[in-house]
């Protein structure tokens, strides 16, 4: 059972985590946040989805793109409108070349702050790096099909293209066994 007098210090807790925000001292934020976390309970949902939001902002300030995205979880999971969260959680995902959840994510928060630039920008970055993977994936699969075609159909019609043909085999095989998809 949580007290009141516990809430209050998790309260104050908070607010100098926010004031280190403001500073840029991000690791001391953290620690102020997780402090805070530690003297609430699973009723307070309003408090612990900002601490778990803040402490978010933290991590992604100093590059912890899981534990951003962990955290930015846990606050949806108290508030899954929460567009700072989920904004957190987009960039972090982005890190982490998760584009499709990203992308999930950027939309959700884009459809609850729709003058929000920073989340149109954002989505627009992750609309390119999409398009950007499926044309390399159709760009390898296309040369896996051209290698395969050379290496296993033959189709030379002359003793040098059958020399090149072998030497393709050979290398192709090769290639397949020191590499890992």
């Amino acid at each position: 059972m949580v007290t009141q007098s516990q809430i209050d210090s998790a309260e104050s807790l908070k607010d100098a985590g926010n004031d280190a925000v403001k500073r840029g001292d991000w690791a001391e934020a953290g620690d102020y946040y997780t402090e805070a976390l530690q003297l609430t309970s699973e009723e307070d949902k309003a408090l612990r989805s900002a601490l778990y939001r803040n402490r978010a902002l933290t991590r992604l300030k100093r590059d912890d793109f899981e534990g951003t995205e962990s955290d930015a979880t846990k606050a949806l999971e108290y508030d899954g409108a929460d567009v700072k969260a989920l904004y957190r959680r987009a960039l972090a995902r982005e890190h982490l070349d998760n584009v499709a959840a990203a992308f999930k994510d950027a939309k959700e928060a884009l459809r609850l702050s729709p003058k929000d630039k920073s989340i149109a920008d954002l989505l627009q970055r992750l609309v390119v790096a999409n398009n950007e993977k499926v044309k390399k994936a159709t760009s390898m699969d296309n040369k896996v099909k051209d290698m395969t075609g050379l290496a296993f159909e033959g189709g030379a019609k002359d003793l040098e293209q059958k020399k090149q043909v072998i030497y393709l085999r050979s290398h192709f095989i090769l290639h397949l066994c020191t590499r890992s998809y």
